[in-house]
């Protein structure tokens, strides 16, 4: 039986994970650290070095990548509320913008402007929620970098 070195191990897993993805009918959502960290500890690994890449991949800045149309896509949507927003309702709101781009983002606050802005390098997005005189304007603009058609 042919036994596998740590490079073959890496190439046959990343191959079959990406096999996998590419599948029609795969139903696979992926795995959390602790699953990482439980195979890789089966098949020899350090646990901690495990996280430690993973911080790596996540932490590195993708390739930018044109899409289809040359340049980048965007979106721009304004909307207007009656009413102000407070500190509080402006961090539910970020909860859910977090959530649609997965991306903590970075948040700044002024007198009357509350801010979010993506830092990803694959999808530029800002949400502006401007308070005055009773009302409340949302502005959100997304600038795609990164659209692949298969």
């Amino acid at each position: 039986m042919k036994l596998y070195n740590e490079k073959e191990i890496g190439a046959i897993l990343k191959r079959a994970a990406e096999m996998s993805h590419d599948s029609p009918d795969s139903t696979a959502a992926g795995l959390s650290i602790q699953e990482l960290q439980q195979v890789g500890s089966e098949a020899g690994l350090n646990p901690d070095l495990i996280m430690k890449a993973a911080a790596e991949i996540h932490s590195a800045k993708p390739a930018r990548e044109k899409n289809i149309f040359g340049g980048p896509v965007q979106y721009n949507k304004e909307m207007m509320l009656d009413g102000e927003i407070d500190a509080a309702l402006w961090e539910e709101i970020l909860a859910s913008i977090r959530g649609t781009f997965k991306d903590p983002g970075v948040v700044t606050t002024r007198e009357n402007i509350f801010e979010w802005t993506s830092q990803s390098e694959t999808d530029k997005a800002q949400v502006t929620a401007h308070v005055m005189n009773g009302r409340t304007t949302i502005r959100t603009r997304s600038e795609s970098i990164e659209l692949k058609i298969s």
